[in-house]
Parts: structure tokens; sequence; C-alpha cells
């Protein structure tokens, strides 16, 4: 190349005038209010990205001091919880269930005592009408025949050898006599055996029966210092009342026996271990059957001590027990150590992952600051050297140039794109935009490259998505772009598709972009992983198409960024369509709605 004259600047003569300095747009009043907080930041507040050579996110709070150790904590935690909570289960179950055989002990030593009285109630009822459906006994009673009444009734009571009853009481209406027999009584009785109180109400319960029935009656009651189980019945012959004589006037016969001794022994089992008392009013600890007289009033309570067995169970698996939860809490302590060392083990082997990932990120973020001045420089040159006279060769080669090094600015600002992203030094601003434009302005971008495959580009925005909203432009629009050059990348023939339909809400606009392609479509098993970073959809089309594999996950992050989210519907051979979707704070002073922009090239 000849040399050529340079001016007093330095620049040479022939090389093309830069383009003047860009100045800030003027002042203008704003559509709308910035919004402070949430995921924007306010207009002329954002944050301007630092250098990423510099850039230097704080370090994480995890590690193995950090809060990642949460895990190991709450997890040494839960076992030592588990542990207690095993200790206290099996220790309230042994409890309760000592608790419940001594009340299913309570229950059967009441049974037994109630079903002992109702033994004794219905003998003193069978020996009593044993004693008084007889024609001798009647017979003897109407002619006063004492020494055969007390040989044949009365010694039953007045016989100390014989004793089959404590008390026997006859009275005849006729005689108006009433005369018993108690221990060690003559042979003609004792009148005034019973209380008259105590003996009308024996009698009065005969009433209401039926005569021919031969029933007898039983009841206790208070008498001789003592609780007594009295039976009475009718004196009659087997055939029942004679003939001529009422019901008033026939005999009626009373046994009575104290309930001491042996009576009340005999009330409970060989089963009842403790012996039986018997108490004017309950005791603490004891148990009870309350004794009723015939008005049903409690005169006594026959007692005993509430059997235990299940302490006796309690104390016998005391020492097992208390060997076999030892034994487990070791087992447990142990195997919690070892979880809780492997839980550790991982937090630390996360945090380093972390800490190696972030430093690769904060790797690649420096290399490709650096790698973007030296690229810059050679794209400079080429520009200059396209404005030179070049032959066919050489400037064929120059396009090489261009185009490869036009490549790797690309992948050089994908890089830089994620990896600000990633450290948290990417900031959305909050400014004034309408989607619409931004939107016409990437069609126009790739109509030249769609044009050039035979493509068809139609592009179809509603009105509303011409109403200014407040956003972060740069970052609707890399999205877009990402969306719109992939679908014109991977079509071969047909049509590329840019849709948007808005929806307003108050003062938030929903935005819907879609972006679709009749190309060669994505498997469903790729559909998920096609948003991350570096991945391509295998088979051919990563051979024949070139790509980074990033557009997709820069745009997956600053559509969640923007605080919605990005789909995609597609099937292999049917084509794809990606549908972004965010709501945005709409301005309160819009334009006028314009008829909804159709265009297609």
């Amino acid at each position: 190349m000849s040399s050529q004259s340079v001016q007093a600047t330095g620049r040479p003569q022939w090389a093309p005038r830069l383009a003047p300095p860009r100045l800030a747009p003027p002042r203008m009043a704003p559509l709308c209010r910035a919004r402070r907080g949430g995921h924007l930041a306010a207009r002329g507040e954002a944050s301007r990205m630092p250098s990423v050579a510099t850039a230097r996110r704080a370090p994480a709070p995890h590690g193995p001091d950090g809060g990642e150790r949460i895990f190991s904590r709450r997890l040494a935690a839960s076992h030592v919880l588990s542990i207690a909570i095993l200790i206290g289960v099996v220790v309230t179950s042994i409890f309760w269930v000592s608790a419940k055989h001594n009340a299913l002990a309570q229950e059967s030593y009441e049974r037994m005592v109630r079903g002992g009285l109702v033994s004794l109630e219905a003998k003193m009822a069978t020996v009593v009408r044993d004693y008084s459906i007889w024609e001798e006994a009647y017979q003897a009673i109407r002619a006063a025949d004492y020494p055969w009444i007390y040989s044949s009734i009365g010694i039953a009571a007045a016989s100390e050898d014989i004793g089959t009853v404590d008390l026997v009481v006859i009275t005849d209406p006729l005689r108006n006599a009433d005369y018993g027999w108690v221990r060690g009584s003559g042979e003609r009785g004792e009148a005034g055996v019973l209380p008259p109180p105590l003996l009308a109400t024996l009698l009065a319960l005969l009433d209401g029966t039926d005569p021919a029935a031969a029933e007898a009656r039983t009841t206790y009651a208070r008498f001789d210092g003592g609780v007594w189980v009295f039976a009475v019945t009718r004196v009659l012959p087997p055939g029942g009342l004679p003939e001529g004589v009422t019901d008033a006037e026939a005999p009626r016969q009373i046994h009575g026996v104290r309930l001491a001794g042996d009576v009340l022994a005999g009330l409970g089992s060989h089963l009842i271990s403790s012996d039986l008392l018997l108490l004017e009013a309950p005791e603490a600890g004891l148990g009870t059957v309350p004794l009723e007289n015939a008005a049903g009033v409690v005169i006594g309570h026959v007692a005993w001590e509430r059997p235990r067995p299940g302490d006796r169970i309690l104390r016998q698996m005391a020492a097992p027990l208390g060997a076999a939860l030892l034994i487990a809490a070791i087992i447990a302590a142990v195997s919690s150590r070892f979880a809780v060392s492997a839980a550790s083990r991982l937090e630390r082997a996360l945090a380093d992952a972390r800490l190696a990932d972030r430093s690769k990120t904060e790797f690649l973020s420096n290399v490709s600051h650096e790698l973007r001045t030296p690229m810059n420089g050679i794209l400079g040159v080429a520009q200059l050297l396209e404005m030179s006279a070049l032959d066919a060769e050489q400037r064929h080669l120059l396009q090489v140039l261009t185009a490869s090094a036009n490549t790797q600015m690309s992948l050089i600002s994908d890089l830089l794109d994620l990896t600000q992203i990633e450290t948290g030094n990417r900031r959305l601003e909050a400014a004034p935009f309408e989607p619409a434009a931004v939107i016409r302005e990437v069609a126009d971008l790739i109509r030249p490259a769609a044009t050039g495959k035979g493509l068809t580009l139609e592009v179809d925005v509603d009105a509303a998505a011409a109403r200014p909203v407040l956003g972060d432009r740069r970052a609707f629009k890399q999205i877009i772009t990402n969306l719109a050059g992939n679908a014109v990348k991977f079509t071969d023939a047909g049509m590329i598709g840019i849709s948007a339909a808005t929806r307003l809400d108050d003062a938030t606009a929903h935005l819907e972009l879609r972006v679709s392609d009749t190309g060669r479509g994505i498997d469903p098993a790729d559909q998920a992983r096609i948003f991350e970073r570096f991945a391509q959809v295998d088979g051919s089309q990563t051979r024949e198409i070139s790509g980074t594999g990033l557009g997709l996950a820069i745009s997956k992050s600053l559509a969640e960024m923007m605080g919605g989210g990005i789909a995609v519907d597609s099937a292999p051979g049917a084509g794809s369509t990606f549908r972004v979707a965010v709501s945005l704070p709409s301005c309160a002073q819009g334009v006028a709605a314009a008829p909804r922009d159709r265009v297609s090239a």
C-alpha cells in the first residue's frame, strides 16, 4: 500500500469521517414517572454498568461458615428432634399401656364385686322363698306353733352352728304380731327385732307384686351399726293364697345378712388380691361400689385397693427399655454425626462449585471485555480497508475477515451480557419506550437477512402496543432480536412472524410477544434445555448452523428480570413459536391509538 499523507491530527486522509459524538437527546417532559423499587430503577437513577474487568461481585454468604451451613445445622437439629420424639413416643406409649392395664384391672375388680353383690341378693331371694312357699310353714304361723317355726325356720338365724342367715323376722297380720330370731334367740323368738320404720320399709317392697308369683324382693339397709342385705316375701302354700284370705292378711318372712366378715369377703373371687372393705364414704386410691337402700340413697361403699398391674409391668420393663432407648439414641447420634458430616462436605463442595462457577463467569467477563477492544480495532481497520482500492480477491478476503470479526464480536457481546446477568451487574433501566417502535426496528434489522433467504417477514402489532410503557428498552429489544434472529437462522423456507398483543389493566400493560417460523422445529425432549446457556439442539443443525447457544439463555434471563417469562411451542418439521409475556407499568400520558400495524416483506 502506498504511503498516505497524514494530517496534523494523525488520522490518515483516506480514513472516513468519524461520526460526531452522540449527543444526549433534549430533555423532554416525561411521559410517566419512573417506578421506584421493584425490578426497575428510576429514570436517571439507574446505576451504570461498571467495567466488567474491574467489577467484582461481593462473595455470596455461603460456605462452610456461611448460610449454607443452615442445612447441616437443620439436619443435626432434625436428628436430635427425631431422637427426642422417638424416646418421647416410646416412653409415652409405655406409660399409656401401664395406665391402660391399671384401668382394665380396676374395671375387672368392679365387675367382680358387682357380680358378687348380685349373686348374694339372688341367693338371699332364693333362701327366703324356700322357707316361705311351704304349706307347713303357713299353717304353723297361722297356729302360732312357735316350736315348729323355731325348729324349721328360726334356727337358721338363732343357731351358731347353722347360721344360714343372721336374722329371720315373721309378721302375722291377722295376729298383728311380728317376731324374729337373731344369734342366741330362744324358741319363741323376740318381738320387735327390726325397728318399725325399717320393718315398714321392707314390707313395702312387696307392694304391687303378684301374690301368686311368689316373688321376693331384696334391698340394703343400715341396721345394728352396719349395712345389711334383706330379702322379703310372702309365706304361702304352694298353691298361692288360700280361699278367703287377702294379700294384706298373708304373713311375710324377712331374712337378713350383715355385710361383714366372710359374707363381705365372699363378694369377690380368688382373682381379687386385696381384702374388701365396707366404708361409709369413698377414699382416694380405693375402688368402690356404692350400696343403695330402698329409697335410692347411698348408705355405704364396698371398697378395695385399686389394682396396679401396669405399674408392675413398668417396673419390670424400665431397665431393658432404658437400655434399648440408650442404644437407639447412640445409634441415632452416630448416624446423625455421619449424616451431618456428609451434609457439611456437600455444602462445602457446593460452595466451592459456586465459587468456581463465579470465578469462571468473572474470567469470561474479563476475557470478553479485553477481547472487545482489539476486535473493535480489527473491525475499524477492516472498515478503512473497505474504502481503499482492492481487487476482487482482496475484497473477498476482506469480507471473510469482516464476517469473522462480526461473528466474534457477537460472541463476545453475548458472553458479556451473560456474565453481567449472572454476576448481578446487569441492571434494568426504567424509561418510557414504545414496544411497537422497538418491534418495527428489529423487523427492519432482520428483513435483509430474511429477504436474502427468500423468507416472508410478517409483523402484526396491535394499537395498544404503541402506548408508551416504563421499562428497559435495550433489554426488550435484545429479547426480540435474539428470537427473531434465531427464527431467520433456523428457517430455510416459508415465513417469519412477529406479533404483539397488549392488554391494559389499570396502570399496567400486559404485553405478549410471539415470534413464529416455519423452520425445522424442536423436539419436545430438547425444548426445556434450549434455554440453558451454551445449549444447542443436537444433530445436523449444530453442524450446519453456527451459534453460541447463549441467545435464548440471555432472553430468558432478561424476561424474568422484567417480571415475565418465555416459553416455546414446537414440533419437528412444524416450525416453532416463542412466546414472551411481560408486564410493564403503563405511562399515564400515551399517544393516540394508531391502527393495527401489519407489515409484510
